[in-house]
């Protein structure tokens, strides 16, 4: 497989990296290098998605702050299901799709108002609700014990199946952080 690069020069995070589960053994390299006259601090994140986008979900924004509800659904027999918890926390991803913009897109979840909502924050134009067909794939995210509050280059791995990844620079002065992953195909 070919190897991933992206750099990130401000606190913030780099898009998420798509891993390939199916691969067996599962192995992935990667390095953080940060420039010579860079100064920060970062960490590497991993995430585990839901299987599925989840679609029985309403969207609305009030200025920049979207409001991402489960709803409870009814069969044609009759039969309610009860809205999903979201799972999430702050500090979780979510990846909403079909929605339009200023919905769409990567976010972090901000808040947790309510037992089956998650608020995120976009860009205050646009719609105020999201059109119909909207879904959302949640990311439980982690962080890299080995990886995490460093000031300087660093290499790491993961050995076990892991869905996303990406650096989040925490604190930022100067500089830029290239992250590389490289995910080996078994036999090559």
């Amino acid at each position: 497989m070919r190897p991933y690069q992206v750099a990130l020069g401000a606190t913030g995070t780099t898009p998420w990296y798509r891993c390939d589960t199916n691969q067996a053994p599962f192995e992935i390299g990667f390095r953080c290098s940060v420039g010579p006259t860079g100064s920060m601090t970062y960490k590497v994140q991993h995430a585990f998605c839901d299987m599925r986008p989840q679609t029985n979900i309403t969207l609305t924004r009030s200025t920049t702050t979207a409001t991402l509800t489960f709803i409870s659904i009814t069969d044609n027999n009759g039969v309610v299901t009860a809205a999903q918890p979201p799972g999430l926390n702050i500090g979780d991803s979510i990846l909403v799709g079909g929605a339009g913009a200023p919905f769409d897109g990567q976010y972090d979840v901000a808040a947790v108002p309510s037992a089956t909502s998650v608020t995120y924050t976009v860009a205050n134009s646009g719609p105020t609700t999201a059109s119909a067909g909207a879904n959302v794939l949640r990311l439980f995210v982690g962080t890299n014990s080995g990886v995490t509050g460093a000031t300087a280059s660093a290499d790491g791995n993961y050995a076990f199946p892991i869905e996303f990844m990406r650096a989040n620079i925490t604190a930022w002065t100067s500089g830029v952080l290239t992250m590389v992953v490289n995910q080996g195909m078994a036999g090559s």
